[in-house]
């Protein structure tokens, strides 16, 4: 998962060998109409944002569990990827 959103070209924070990925957004306002965009797509991804960390740090924590299938994360991915473009983050 880690990778592939380095590949699209978003930041992931931390090691590679944690089960969490913490997905780095930055601005808090874009954060959250990403949040609402992936909802509007079927995908729940709640965003941590101020005052859970610090203002204008937002990031999404990505945890992958066995119950989720490749057409899951797929879709996460593809999502992702359209709307970060349309929202200019990457």
């Amino acid at each position: 998962m880690k990778s592939k959103l380095k590949e699209k070209g978003f930041k992931s924070l931390g090691n590679d060998n944690i089960p969490s990925v913490p997905w780095y957004i930055g601005e808090d306002n874009l954060g959250v109409q990403l949040e609402e965009r992936l909802f509007d797509e079927g995908i729940y991804l709640p965003i941590v944002r101020y005052p859970a960390s610090e203002y204008n740090r937002s990031r999404f924590r990505i945890i992958v569990m066995t119950n989720h299938k490749k057409n899951h994360l797929d879709q996460l991915i593809k999502a992702c990827s359209k709307i970060g473009k349309e929202l200019r983050i990457i």
